[in-house]
């Protein structure tokens, strides 16, 4: 009677499941780790050579600081203080913010800051999320400041012109306020919204701009 001993065949072939699924695992890994796009990172403004941080939050791309280009017209730089610019950015209109983001960016629409603030559990709590932590540039209280989606929001406040004395301006709420300008989603629409975050509230909220030539305020650029 024929004997045989079928362990090394059985061995062999339990060795070269584990070889195929250990194959699997790693293929799975590898392909998890190219379609999972990063969720920050930075990119230079090719016209003056400004390096910015940005932020993946949900479906969009944010700049996760405010902008600092000077457009030579239309801006406000808190009376040529650069340590203020190099924290806060500079102050635009709209006229001159609509323009102002670098190529491949664009200023976001009211629709895009509602998706925004949707994605961060609405106006009610969205401003907590979206405020950089700490009182190193928000004053205390600096009510639920969390940063969790990454933009780290500064209140690099505003600044407003005289309607007749142009050359003239007061800046308003620095420390305590970040305001910043929104497209019109609705061309027909009478003026544009600034987007504001307070000191003493986890609110984001929209306002009118009302005369949008005098009113300077900050500026974040959106992915195309």
């Amino acid at each position: 009677m024929l004997n045989f001993d079928l362990k090394p065949q059985k061995m062999k072939i339990q060795y070269l499941k584990s070889i195929v699924l250990l194959a699997l695992i790693i293929t799975m890994v590898n392909c998890e780790k190219k379609e999972t796009p990063e969720r920050i990172g930075t990119f230079t403004d090719s016209r003056d050579e400004q390096e910015y941080k940005w932020v993946r939050i949900g479906n969009q791309i944010w700049m996760a600081e405010n902008l600092s280009f000077n457009p030579d017209s239309g801006y406000f730089d808190y009376y040529e203080n650069d340590s203020i610019v190099s924290v806060y950015g500079y102050l635009y209109t709209i006229e001159s913010a609509l323009n102002a983001c670098p190529s491949g960016w664009h200023l976001p629409s009211d629709n895009e800051w509602s998706e925004l603030i949707d994605f961060q559990g609405g106006e009610e709590v969205a401003g907590g999320k979206l405020k950089e932590k700490g009182y190193t540039h928000w004053e205390i209280p600096n009510v639920g400041a969390t940063n969790l989606s990454g933009f780290s929001a500064l209140p690099g406040g505003g600044a407003q012109r005289h309607p007749l004395f142009g050359l003239y301006a007061y800046i308003f709420d620095i420390g305590e306020r970040g305001v910043w300008w929104g497209n019109k989603s609705d061309p027909l629409a009478d003026s544009y919204n600034v987007w504001h975050i307070d000191f003493n509230e986890k609110s984001v909220l929209a306002a009118n701009g009302g005369n949008s030539t005098i009113l300077h305020v900050s500026v974040r650029c959106i992915k195309d």
